[in-house]
């Protein structure tokens, strides 16, 4: 009897062990997090703007090119989202019957995806020396199509796409509906800049002239100053970016939450926050003239200028979220008395989510405070800190031990870390002006609190939030029961994606850390072991930052 192939094999275990629903949902989140994070590398290396000047074919996709994407996007989600109106048609239903993977096209993928990458390189970089460029550009187009079939085909055949054509009138076009009216949206919002900057203008000379009498008002220019600071209202202070975050989030609290409420009354919610976070923006502005105006021109135009209206937001989201399901108005379901002090603790997602809420705020009002040096940065440690005291009874009950599977994570991502700043070409960074030149009592305290901060409060903080909470409630609603060994490897992924988003530039790096962290937490059911990785790479860190000077990594 001859061998069974290794891919019959392979088919033949995953039908009998795997639920095929449970097996098709996490083959859609793996193929939904590769484009994820293939999107977020090619949207971050080509900027579509440097070709929408060059002729032909060429200036075309600079011009649609961003547009087409975000319909794209804008189609995807909300035919997902609206799949539940076709009746007998189910999404879940075409999932159990797509079949399994096709190997060959997820081998030729990655082929396809370096030949892209390739073509990109020649459409941005050589651009001069090609001697047919529409030719050129009609080639990276065929090759990105075929780049996104062969990922498409290969977690799903064939016949599962034909069954989403077949999908209900009603569902396509909700589907295409949204997107188009969302693009129109977006369009409609651009004009809307100047006028919406000429209002914020208005209000912030409004609120200054009682306290500046004599403020200099030039509206040509949009300038507003005082005696010895001034600011210019642009188009991005205009406050339609805090409205579009606001309305955001407005919607989907309110969607999320929708059988708390009452409606339709519970509307008027959407427009108050926007209105709310709208004239707060013009407050912010009208204190960033006052507090340069006082003598702090640095601050003001430093981390004042950049933080308070994230602040504001938010405030404002934060005491919505508090506030309006406690009124008997708005809700259905008040809390008839008080809470009790300790109900806090009681809550499960607070224990994990709270310290690292902590160090978010408290990095918010250090760099707000602060002009081209971050002196309070030991606030998200004090900050931290206290949040991990106030559940330390919680956190008592979580498995703290480590083995050899923590430092050896955090010494590979050490590694790794080095090693895409190398291939990304970041170049060495001296200590901070501001630093060299303190005293070195002031610069002794910054540099352990500094360090501190990373190799204790910020890996608790961090695992707590990214593998304690969010890789297990993408698992399930009920996260807390469920071990981190069992966590699904769509939440595995989409936890580290969200990990790495939060390390700006290095986000590249920071998902594949996150991703590090995650396999140690769940091959040893342990969130100490996870806490450790991520204190041994951020202790390397810090080390390599003390001893060698390299301050690009602080």
């Amino acid at each position: 009897m001859s061998p069974t192939p290794p891919i019959a094999s392979i088919r033949t275990t995953v039908e009998v062990l795997v639920d095929r629903h449970a097996a098709a949902l996490k083959r859609a989140g793996l193929l939904f997090g590769l484009l994820l994070v293939e999107l977020l590398v090619v949207t971050n290396w080509l900027d579509g703007a440097e070709l929408s000047d060059r002729p032909g074919l060429a200036g075309q996709i600079g011009v649609l090119g961003a547009w087409i994407l975000r319909f794209l996007v804008g189609l995807t989600a909300a035919f997902a989202a609206f799949s539940g109106l076709g009746g007998t048609w189910k999404l879940a239903e075409q999932l159990d019957h797509a079949g399994l993977p096709q190997w060959g096209w997820l081998i030729a993928h990655p082929i396809l995806a370096a030949a892209f990458a390739v073509a990109s390189a020649a459409l941005w970089g050589n651009w001069p020396s090609v001697t047919t460029p529409n030719l050129l550009a009609l080639g990276w187009v065929l090759l990105g199509l075929f780049t996104l079939l062969s990922a498409c085909l290969g977690f799903f055949p064939t016949r599962f796409w034909r069954g989403l054509l077949h999908a209900p009138g009603q569902v396509w076009i909700a589907a295409t509906t949204v997107p188009t009216l969302g693009i129109m949206a977006v369009a409609w919002s651009q004009s809307m800049w100047q006028s919406a900057a000429q209002l914020t203008f208005a209000l912030v000379e409004f609120l200054l002239r009682p306290l500046i009498p004599d403020l200099i008002v030039e509206p040509a220019k949009m300038h507003l100053r005082g005696h010895r600071f001034g600011v210019i209202i642009s188009q991005e202070c205009s406050g339609l970016e805090g409205v579009g975050l606001m309305l955001v989030f407005s919607i989907t609290w309110l969607w999320l939450y929708r059988r708390e409420f009452r409606f339709p009354r519970a509307y008027l919610l959407v427009p108050a926050g926007v209105v709310t976070l709208y004239l707060l923006n013009a407050v912010r502005i009208a204190l960033l003239l006052l507090l340069g105006d006082a003598g702090a021109e640095r601050i003001a135009a430093g981390g004042f200028h950049s933080q308070a209206g994230w602040i504001a937001f938010n405030g404002v989201a934060l005491a919505m979220t508090l506030i309006i399901p406690r009124l008997s108005w708005f809700s259905l379901h008040p809390p008839l008395r008080a809470p009790r002090a300790e109900t806090l603790g009681d809550n499960p997602t607070a224990v994990f989510l709270i310290p690292f809420l902590a160090i978010l705020a408290a990095g918010m009002l250090s760099r707000a405070a602060s002009a081209d040096f971050e002196w309070l940065y030991g606030l998200r440690f004090v900050a931290a800190a206290g949040a991990l005291w106030t559940f330390r009874d919680q956190l008592r009950k979580l498995d703290w031990r480590c083995g050899w599977w923590g430092p050896i994570g955090g010494t590979a991502v050490f590694a790794l870390w080095l090693g895409f700043d190398r291939w990304q070409g970041i170049p060495a960074a001296a200590m901070p002006s501001p630093l060299a030149g303190a005293s070195t009592p002031l610069q002794f305290s910054w540099i352990v609190m500094r360090a501190l901060a990373a190799t204790t409060t910020v890996p608790i903080a961090e695992e707590l939030a990214f593998r304690g909470f969010l890789m297990r409630r993408l698992t399930a609603t009920d996260f807390e029961t469920i071990p981190l060994r069992s966590a699904t490897w769509f939440a595995v992924l989409a936890s580290s994606v969200a990990f790495g988003l939060l390390h700006g530039d290095r986000w590249l790096a920071g998902i594949l850390a996150g991703l590090a962290f995650a396999l140690v937490a769940r091959r040893t059911n342990r969130i100490g072991e996870a806490v450790i990785a991520h204190a041994v790479t951020n202790a390397l860190l810090a080390s390599w930052v003390l001893y060698l000077g390299q301050w690009q990594y602080w």
